[in-house]
C-alpha cells in the first residue's frame, strides 16, 4: 500500500465524515468523505490486483473518477500515465506508443481523438473492468479500452526509465519539438515532495503562537481548489496527493468552470467567485493566471484591506510552471496576496 493510501485510511478511521472530494457541476455538488473513499479504493485494490505493473493511461476531466482510478491503481504498483486533454491526435498517438500503453480510461462525455492504428483499440471486457463498472458506477462513469493490435513497440523510451518496478507514473509535457516528453518518476520521489509540501502547508494554514487554524471557518482551512488540470504534475502532486495525505478537502470540476477556458484564456473573475464561494484556502496557479487576478484585483479598486476582505478564506496561492516577473510581484503584494 502507498503512503497516500494509508494516511486516508488514518483520516477514515479518525474523521470519517470529512470531505475528501467535492466536485462542481452547473453550481451543484456532490462530495465523498474519507469513510467512502477508503471503502471505495479498497474495494478496487482487490479488483485490480491483476493489474500489477500495467501502464494505464487516464483521460478525463478533473472529477471523482480521475482521483480514485489514479489512488486505486497506485495501490496495486499499476504504472498510470495521465493524458493531457489538449494534446493533439498526433501527441496521444505518440504518448500511447512511447508508454506501451495497454489500458486507456476515458472519462464520460469524452472520446480519443482519431489517430493512427485507433481501431487496434477496443473496448475492455475483462472481469476487472466489467467489476469496476458495476460495482464503482456511481464515480466510474467513462469507459475502459484496451489493446487489440499491434500499436506499440515493446521499446519504452520515456525518460529516466530503467524497469516497471522503479516507477508508478509517467507524466507527459508537450515539448518545443511536438512530440511528447515522457519523465518517470517513482513512489519514493513523489513521497518525498508530498511529504515536504505537506510539512510547510500545515505551517502555512496554523497560527506559530497557538497552532491553531488561521481562519475562523474549519472547513475552509482544509479546502484547497483544483484549476489546473489533474493531467499536469504539480496539481497531480501538491494538489490531489499533498491535500488528501494532510486531511484537507480537494475541490475540483471542469476546470473551464472555475475559470481555466483554455491554455490561452483565463477567466479571473470566475475563479474568485468560486474561491468566494466554496471557501476556498488554497490554489495552485501558472504565472499568466496570478497576473490575470492582481489585473482583476486592481480594476476593481482592491486595497489591501479590501482584497483580504473578498476572499478571507483564502490563505495562499502557489505559483508554479515558469517565473513571475518583479511586476506581478509589487502588485501582489501591494494587494497583500499570500503567495508561494
Amino acid at each position: 500500500m502507498t503512503p497516500i493510501y494509508t494516511a486516508i485510511c488514518q483520516h477514515a478511521r479518525q474523521t470519517p465524515k470529512q470531505v475528501a472530494i467535492q466536485t462542481i457541476a452547473d453550481h451543484n455538488t456532490t462530495s465523498l468523505t474519507y469513510g467512502q473513499l477508503q471503502r471505495t479504493l479498497s474495494a478496487l485494490h482487490q479488483t485490480l490486483k491483476t493489474w500489477q505493473g500495467k501502464r494505464v493511461a487516464l483521460y478525463a476531466h478533473n472529477d471523482i473518477d480521475w482521483i480514485i482510478l489514479d489512488l486505486a491503481l497506485s495501490t496495486v504498483s499499476a504504472v498510470v500515465v495521465p493524458i493531457p486533454l489538449f494534446f493533439s491526435a498526433a501527441q496521444i498517438a505518440h504518448l500511447l506508443q512511447d508508454a506501451q500503453i495497454e489500458m486507456v480510461y476515458v472519462g464520460a462525455g469524452l472520446q480519443l481523438p482519431t489517430i493512427d492504428n485507433t481501431d487496434n483499440w477496443i473496448i475492455a471486457d475483462t472481469p476487472e473492468t466489467k467489476t469496476i463498472k458495476s460495482e464503482q458506477a456511481t464515480h466510474i462513469t467513462g469507459s475502459f479500452y484496451q489493446l487489440a493490435g499491434t500499436i506499440t513497440d515493446h521499446t519504452f523510451t520515456a525518460q529516466n526509465s530503467s524497469t516497471a518496478s522503479d516507477f508508478c507514473k509517467v507524466t507527459y509535457t508537450s515539448g518545443s519539438t511536438g512530440m511528447p516528453k515522457g519523465v518517470c518518476l517513482g513512489q519514493e520521489t513523489l513521497m518525498r515532495i508530498v511529504e515536504s509540501l505537506s510539512g510547510s502547508l500545515a505551517d502555512t494554514l496554523t497560527d506559530d503562537a497557538t497552532h491553531a487554524p488561521k481562519v475562523s471557518n474549519a472547513t475552509s482551512n482544509f479546502s484547497h481548489l483544483s484549476v489546473l488540470p489533474f493531467a499536469t504534475l504539480l496539481e497531480n502532486v501538491a494538489g490531489i496527493y499533498v491535500s488528501l495525505y494532510m486531511g484537507r478537502t480537494l475541490v475540483t470540476g471542469h476546470i473551464d468552470q472555475l475559470g481555466l477556458l483554455s491554455n490561452q484564456a483565463f477567466d479571473a473573475k470566475r475563479l474568485m467567485t468560486t474561491v468566494q464561494t466554496y471557501d476556498i484556502a488554497s490554489v495552485i496557479l501558472l504565472p499568466q493566471m496570478l497576473k490575470a487576478i492582481c489585473e482583476h484585483m486592481a480594476d476593481k479598486g482592491a486595497t489591501k484591506s479590501s482584497a483580504n476582505a473578498a476572499v478571507p478564506s483564502l490563505k495562499f496561492m502557489a505559483v508554479g510552471g515558469g517565473k513571475v516577473s518583479p511586476s506581478i510581484t509589487t502588485r501582489r503584494q501591494c494587494l497583500k496576496l499570500a503567495c508561494l
